[in-house]
């Protein structure tokens, strides 16, 4: 078979993709894209809950989390500060004997003020919006999940086919895919757009589709574990007992300032409190930076002596582990700090674009245009 007739096959495909699947994608794409820079807008609009003036002297943890209880009725989790001290601290809380995601409430750790719940930020409902568009159509999710997931492979098999017919009928004129006439008239500068900046993207956006599939196909999900060999979104927590003690056991103020001492080379400490007797406790520590890797090391430390008892560095996982533990933060373009956000920002808006240049493609090659201003004339 020709290339000719082979590309020809692949540009009908491709057609038919946009033509059924352009709006779809339009929206997946559009929303990811508001999603991308929501932490950062949230921290902008919300700056009396994220920021505080640092004072002379933090209150006692175990007032912290008292004041917290008593004000939500709800049991402290966990606490996330930062190495930043104009940063409030962060503690995850739930109902006693509750059930899933906790709520996430700000504090002051000079004062003990609860600064304000994660639930409630100005602007949240803008995002959640978009969160429940992006991932189900603002459909029920059983409904919702399995259409998105199938318009992601849809958006996945146009790329494909997209940068198939990419490669021009003669190709040593392939040059000219890689540039766009922005002096040309605006059909061309269409179609320019469309093959070029399709093709710089492709790569960004095949990555996005690819990841986007754990979330709505649970087989997907599965499949891709049995084929690396561990679990994908492996919510199961590390127990590592310890021994217990009685006498002279660390205070739990004391705990987490050694703890802090200990890891003080990094930015964030996520720190799990004791939830039992039996076993140690974990701490999430995370370096951040322009393009700092997002995912953590993780540190276990004995709840009554305070020392470590385990060390698990991401850099030390085996590679299977690695891209199981990566599919979240690369999906959401959180992998590689503010550096991986811009790439996926500007991506995800060449994503959204792409149904418009190419229906308009398609539009001039039928002559729509014209068609219609006949129509208008023939009426007249």
């Amino acid at each position: 078979m020709k290339w000719k007739t082979v590309r020809e096959w692949f540009r009908i495909v491709h057609l038919w993709i946009g033509l059924i699947g352009g709006l779809f994608i339009f929206i997946i794409s559009i929303t990811g894209t508001i999603l991308v820079f929501q932490d950062d807008i949230l921290k902008l609009l919300n700056k009396e809950v994220y920021q505080i003036d640092q004072q002379s002297e933090l209150q006692p943890l175990t007032s912290l989390i008292s004041n917290i209880e008593n004000e939500t009725g709800k049991k402290v989790l966990s606490l996330k500060k930062e190495k930043d001290t104009s940063k409030a601290w962060q503690f995850s809380v739930r109902k006693e004997g509750g059930k899933g995601r906790p709520e996430t409430v700000f504090i002051n750790p000079y004062t003990s003020d609860i600064l304000g719940n994660a639930k409630t930020l100005v602007g949240k409902d803008f995002f959640m919006f978009n969160f429940k568009l992006h991932r189900w159509f603002l459909l029920e999710t059983p409904v919702g999940r399995p259409i998105v997931g199938f318009f992601t492979l849809v958006f996945a098999l146009g790329i494909m086919t997209g940068l198939v017919i990419w490669f021009p009928k003669k190709l040593k004129n392939y040059k000219k895919g890689f540039k766009v006439k922005w002096r040309a008239k605006w059909k061309r500068v269409n179609h320019d757009f469309h093959s070029a900046f399709g093709l710089y993207a492709s790569i960004f956006l095949l990555i996005m589709a690819i990841t986007g599939l754990f979330w709505s196909f649970e087989w997907y999900k599965d499949g891709v574990s049995k084929l690396i060999g561990t679990q994908v979104f492996d919510r199961s927590k590390t127990e590592i007992p310890v021994q217990k003690q009685t006498n002279d056991a660390v205070e739990l103020n004391n705990l987490i300032s050694t703890i802090a001492s200990d890891l003080n080379n990094y930015d964030i400490l996520s720190i799990s409190l004791p939830s039992d007797e039996v076993n140690a406790m974990e701490v999430s520590a995370y370096h951040t930076g322009f393009a700092t890797l997002s995912l953590p090391d993780k540190y276990y430390y004995n709840q009554y002596n305070a020392q470590q008892v385990e060390v698990q560095r991401f850099a030390d996982l085996p590679f299977n582990q690695k891209m199981a533990k990566s599919v979240h933060d690369l999906h959401m373009g959180y992998l590689f700090g503010p550096l991986n956000k811009i790439i996926f920002f500007i991506t995800s808006i060449i994503a959204s674009l792409l149904p418009i240049t190419g229906f308009l493609m398609w539009a001039n090659r039928k002559n729509w245009w014209k068609q219609k201003k006949k129509v208008r004339l023939s009426t007249l």
